[in-house]
């Protein structure tokens, strides 16, 4: 089969995006199949020669949308960015007719603007199924337990209203709308009165990092705690830093370290800047890594090698995914996460957790007793659990999920006729 992934928020280090679409490509290559992966024209140029990525969608909308602008002006992103994507996209059609799969892998309202026209515009140019994939939507938790309603701002009212209007290629197989929880799928198909369908995030280990490597023997001389990633208040990086404050000052144990990624400081809900602790820098049990991991391995030998990976994320993951659990959870890594989150949906399947309330401190320092007192139990299931995760976790996985969305369609179709 012949790929084209189109990503315009692949730029740089940030995010996970690079490793994201790397494993894509290589999964899909090692299958067998081919792909073209398209990306923002400002990338950098080692992105481009690591995915042989041609440079030619819009800046990335991801990381000006809440960059402070006026209100008038992250309003007008919209349109401009729809109608930037509406262009970038038909040449890259014009280009690459004939290919099987077209897959967007983090659709917002701002692509959906130039994506539904171009989708009918164009849908005789389009000869295979397109894949939309939303990794973050305008839903928020409801009131009522386990409900969703849109974000209270009036432009999410657009993102339901836009994907009506794909019904027919919907309803054709044409397009295949995408999520990777159940949760989002479940509250999507609620709000949107569509279908979408469940696929697993594909996460590979590098074959230069053997899983379970490190923290061998029932009573390891060193538990670490880990936290990766860009930190951001949603990420809870401040709840976790008052978290070990309490823990190393009321729980003296020469076995425990902390390593947190830092990789910039970031402002609360109330515009305070958070910075690195002061105390936590004076600690010799606790590290921060300044830097953004090297695209070598290095980032998932650090995930291998790391005891139990802590999570303190906030409410906003209540539907979304977070990939850093399933790097854990296929590395044999047990998890502290928040309760009621995807992240502990996840985990409690394919993994080893410990739950805590979520956006609360005390809660977190709970949490971290309880790994730290059952910790070859919970290493033990892990890892017990860990070739199931990485099965199901896989490129191989998400491919079949997706041709059996072609197939029904194509059993459909000759019934009809």
């Amino acid at each position: 089969m012949k790929w084209v992934i189109i990503e315009d928020a692949l730029k740089d280090k940030r995010g996970h995006y690079f490793e994201y679409i790397s494993t894509f490509k290589q999964g899909l290559e090692a299958c067998g199949d081919s792909v073209d992966v398209f990306v923002d024209h400002t990338a950098e140029e080692w992105i481009l020669s690591a995915l042989q990525a041609k440079a030619v969608l819009p800046r990335c909308i991801w990381r000006r949308m809440s960059d402070g602008s006026p209100r008038w002006k992250r309003l007008l992103r919209y349109p401009v960015h729809g109608l930037q994507t509406f262009f970038a996209v038909r040449r890259v059609l014009r280009a690459h007719r004939g290919a099987d799969i077209l897959f967007f892998p983090s659709v917002s309202t701002h692509h959906l603007l130039g994506l539904v026209p171009l989708l009918f515009l164009y849908q005789k140019a389009i000869s295979g199924t397109v894949l939309l994939f939303f990794q973050c939507t305008p839903i928020i938790p409801a009131q009522t337990q386990g409900g969703a309603a849109l974000n209270p701002d009036a432009t999410a009212r657009l993102f339901p209203f836009l994907l009506r209007l794909l019904r027919p290629l919907i309803s054709s197989g044409r397009v295949v709308l995408g999520v990777e929880t159940e949760a989002m799928r479940s509250a999507l198909e609620t709000l949107c009165e569509l279908p979408f369908v469940y696929f697993p995030h594909p996460v590979s280990l590098p074959a230069t990092s053997p899983p379970f490597r490190a923290q061998s023997g029932d009573h390891p001389s060193t538990i670490l705690f880990g936290c990766y990633g860009t930190t951001r208040y949603e990420k809870g990086n401040d709840l976790l830093q008052l978290a070990a404050c309490r823990y190393l000052g009321s729980n003296p144990d020469p076995r425990v370290r902390f390593v947190m990624q830092w990789t910039e400081d970031f402002y609360d809900e109330m515009g305070k800047r958070v910075s690195k602790n002061d105390y936590l820098l004076t600690r010799s049990e606790v590290s921060y890594i300044t830097e953004y991991f090297p695209p070598d391995g290095s980032y998932m030998r650090q995930v291998a090698e790391t005891g139990v990976m802590v999570l303190p994320y906030r409410d906003s993951y209540s539907f979304r995914l977070s990939r850093v659990v399933i790097e854990a959870m296929i590395c044999g890594v047990p998890v502290i996460v928040p309760e009621k989150t995807t992240l502990a949906e996840q985990a409690m399947a394919h993994g080893a957790a410990v739950a805590f309330a979520p956006d609360d401190p005390d809660g977190l320092v709970g949490a971290l007793r309880r790994a730290v007192a059952d910790f070859s139990g919970l290493r033990n299931k892990a890892r017990r659990c860990a070739p199931e995760a990485a099965a199901h976790f896989s490129v191989t996985e998400f491919r079949r999920v997706l041709l059996s969305c072609v197939q029904r369609v194509g059993r459909r179709s000759e019934r009809q006729l």
